[in-house]
């Protein structure tokens, strides 16, 4: 009894140590492939092109720069039309005392203009008597209506801007269209106007306010009172709707010399009376005449 359990206790021992054994060369080849793999992990390359998904991505300047070459380049034409087209629109309207009036047989009923919407107008024509809507960028008999301001808008017939205003249009009339005799001094051809009374009378109610609209100095040439040349001409104002520029010389009305105060006067008074009237002016250097009709 005593023998076995020796024995059995001797094979107990022998077995653990097996087991320890075992262990011991498990957790020796498990240090040695690990040691492998980190030798292996230091050795290689790292991947900088392909980062992994759980770690963060650091922010690279270089798609930025790109994405920012295409916006200045504006390879897709963003935004770049909308500032073209309101730079135009800018240049336009300071420059609407430059346009000469349309020559297209038509007159301006009324415009609308909404700052948040489309504006639009009414056109006549002279000879059909007929209306037509218009809005910016529509067609109007040869012209295109290129943009609409509050009583007036500008009209690009056959290349050229033009300007149409309520109250007053040019009339085509091939017969005015013939040069001065070689012995009368060069006058450029007559252009011809009509105008309404009504607007004449809204814009020269009070002669005082008119001078407001325009400064008028002496002209001299050669040393003698050759007329009254304008400056600072306000748009909208009568003389600028008439057709009018700064620097412009007014010569003579009627045939009329201006030289005085007194013949200024009777310039304006002559607006208020007449049903039709003429005025010369000199516009660089160049004698214009321009005939209005009142109706």
């Amino acid at each position: 009894m005593k023998v076995s359990s020796i024995i059995d206790h001797r094979k107990s021992k022998l077995v653990y140590l097996s087991l320890l054994l075992v262990a011991a060369a498990y957790f020796a080849s498990s240090v040695v492939v690990f040691v492998n793999d980190l030798k292996l992990v230091n050795d290689m390359p790292q991947e900088k092109d392909n980062p992994s998904a759980d770690q963060p991505r650091s922010i690279d300047s270089s798609p930025q720069r790109e994405y920012k070459a295409f916006l200045e380049r504006n390879l897709f034409a963003v935004k770049v039309q909308e500032e073209s087209k309101g730079n135009k629109e800018k240049d336009l309207i300071a420059n609407l005392d430059k346009l000469a009036l349309t020559s297209l047989n038509c007159t301006l009923v009324g415009t609308v203009v909404n700052e948040s919407g489309d504006s639009w107008a009414i056109i006549r024509d002279n000879q059909s008597k007929k209306d037509e809507k218009v809005t910016a960028g529509s067609h109007y008999a040869e012209a295109r209506v290129v943009l609409i301001l509050r009583n007036k808008l500008v009209l690009n017939f056959k290349g050229k801007d033009e300007l149409l205003v309520m109250g007053i249009e040019r009339i085509r009339a091939d017969n005015f269209a013939k040069r001065q005799p070689d012995d009368v001094e060069d006058i450029d051809d007559p252009l011809t106007f009509n105008i309404s009374k009504e607007f004449i009378d809204e814009s020269i109610t009070d002669v005082s306010k008119l001078l407001t609209t325009v400064r008028i100095r002496p002209f001299l040439q050669d040393g003698k009172p050759g007329g009254f040349r304008i400056s600072s001409l306000k748009e909208g104002s009568i003389l600028n709707t008439m057709g009018f520029h700064n620097k412009d010389v007014f010569k003579s009305i009627n045939g009329q010399d201006i030289h005085s105060p007194e013949d200024v006067n009777r310039l304006f008074n002559t607006l208020k009376e007449s049903n039709s009237f003429s005025i010369s002016i000199l516009r660089n250097s160049q004698l214009k005449t321009f005939n209005y009709t009142v109706r």
